[in-house]
């Protein structure tokens, strides 16, 4: 009994250290700890043995708490912005590599030219903030999400970056995730020609086409729709307006 309450003791302290360090940005900066608390609280629960080591390490860890990662001087500064980027959702893709420099300077490392060109390019990133899209690219981004479907899913396997972008802009829209500009550029690169179509339509109200090899009137300016899963237009065909996929219509008939 006794060894059980000092077990949920220990459990109670070993969450309370991980608390900690997610509230003051710590785990990418010492990864190592935070990985031996997390399996230590996993073993603690299964009832698994610890060995000396692992017993006297835990046992550092209730006693005497964690220190958080200072460092002074240049090195300082520049960890103290990592842990500013750190807290921020925009730049969580470069969480990792930013716990890894952030490690290395808590260390009292110094960084390789390259590393540190990398890090001043992130670090701008993050503190730039996140992209805000203008109304005009969100309307595109909803265009996109309109065309997502005229690719099927061996198309996407086979261009992961542009399945990337379209995932990550449809999060933007359901959740309003923070995305980066780069994947909202890729995707739109992807659809070019369809989203060209509405800038420069192949038809203006009140044109002649053909469907289906029958004379129509186009009634509206292209759009995009999810149901005709690409560029549609609203068309008046044998006296019934109906939308259309773009690429069913014809200027000549035949």
């Amino acid at each position: 009994m006794a060894r059980e309450k000092k077990n949920e003791m220990r459990l109670r302290i070993l969450r309370e250290r991980l608390d900690w360090m997610v509230e003051n940005h710590q785990v990418k900066l010492q990864q190592r700890t935070f990985s031996f608390i997390q399996d230590m609280i996993t073993r603690l629960q299964r009832g698994k043995g610890v060995s000396p080591n692992m017993r006297k390490w835990v046992d550092t860890i209730i006693e005497d708490g964690l220190e958080k990662v200072e460092v002074d001087g240049e090195k300082g500064k520049l960890l103290e912005r990592i842990t500013a980027a750190l807290g921020m959702a925009h730049v969580s893709h470069n969480h990792n590599i930013l716990g890894e420099f952030g490690s290395k300077l808590g260390r009292g490392w110094s960084l390789s030219e390259k590393q540190q060109s990398w890090l001043d390019k992130i670090l701008a990133e993050a503190e730039t903030g996140p992209w805000v899209p203008s109304p005009t690219q969100i309307q595109t981004m909803q265009d996109l999400m309109n065309l997502r479907d005229s690719r099927n899913s061996y198309w996407y396997q086979n261009n992961p970056g542009t399945a990337r972008a379209m995932e990550e802009i449809s999060v933007f829209l359901t959740a309003s995730q923070p995305m980066r500009k780069f994947r909202f550029e890729k995707a739109c690169k992807s659809f070019a020609g369809k989203l060209r179509e509405l800038e420069s339509p192949r038809f203006d109200v009140g044109d002649k086409a053909f469907f289906k090899k029958s004379p129509v009137i186009i009634l509206t300016a292209p759009r995009t729709s999810g149901a005709t899963r690409g560029i549609c237009y609203d068309i008046l065909h044998e006296g019934e307006a109906r939308e259309v996929n773009n690429e069913s219509l014809r200027k000549r008939r035949g």
